[in-house]
């Protein structure tokens, strides 16, 4: 759904009218917990460490909480995800509607342009095939051809799935800061821990790394004395990152 990370409906009046009874931490957990819902587009895995994440909570603080959030959600069978019917109806309603808008922008375009638009198309292609035909062989397929054999020689680290690094961080680090773009430089810092080779280049490396992060305390701000520094970027710095997989962050028998 488009712009998932960006806004999400909330109706005061049925939230309020639904959590009277909850304190001021678990309003806050509650609203959390359905922000990543939404942005997760569906059911919340049922993993106490990842929700007590999502929370900012610490294991003690989220057990209490949990015994109350719990009852706005439905476990599944399971027990493997957290479900929301009214979050799940919300969303299903708002894909229903953009499906609706497109169908509706469609249309327009068909009122205006009609049937022209499509044979003029074809036509002014065709007129121009005719008049400069493509060489022979073709220098495109030549091209993709080459292109291809390069790609099937580059390295590891030059066929990164950045879109799978980016949504293991949002599976895990929910309740961080999310980046909205890969940008180059952020290419780099995840190419350098990449060519490290080893484990460093396996596929769900990264994934597995994020989850290790979010068993900290301190990097998650649920310590003694919160902070709230630790993102995408800080993480993948090669002096923060070293210092986290060498166990820094954790105690001492929870090393990466």
């Amino acid at each position: 759904m488009a712009k998932a990370d960006v806004w999400m409906p909330l109706y005061i009046g049925d939230y309020l009218s639904d959590t009277m009874h909850l304190t001021t931490e678990q309003h806050g957990a509650y609203i959390l917990l359905i922000m990543a819902y939404w942005k997760n587009g569906g059911p919340l895995p049922a993993d106490d460490s990842m929700l007590a994440a999502t929370c900012r909570l610490s294991g003690d603080a989220w057990s209490i909480a949990k015994a109350v959030l719990v009852r706005f959600f439905n476990v599944s069978d399971d027990g493997m995800t957290w479900v929301h019917e009214r979050i799940d109806r919300e969303l299903s309603g708002a894909a229903e509607n953009k499906q609706r808008r497109v169908i509706r922008a469609q249309k327009a375009a068909e009122a205006r342009w009609g049937n022209d638009a499509k044979s003029n198309a074809t036509s002014m292609r065709q007129a121009m095939l005719n008049e400069c035909p493509s060489p022979s062989p073709s220098p495109i397929k030549i091209k993709s051809s080459c292109n291809q054999q390069a790609d099937d020689a580059k390295p590891n680290q030059e066929r990164i799935d950045y879109g799978a690094i980016t949504q293991a961080f949002s599976d895990h680090l929910a309740a961080l800061p999310q980046p909205r773009d890969m940008t180059e430089k952020r290419k780099r810092a995840i190419r350098s821990i990449v060519k490290r080779g080893g484990r460093y280049a396996e596929p769900d490396f990264f994934a597995r790394f994020f989850a290790y992060v979010a068993k900290s305390d301190f990097l998650m701000g649920r310590g003694a004395k919160p902070w709230h520094g630790c993102c995408f970027d800080w993480l993948l710095k090669p002096e923060n990152f070293q210092k986290i997989i060498e166990g820094n962050y954790h105690p001492e028998d929870d090393n990466a």
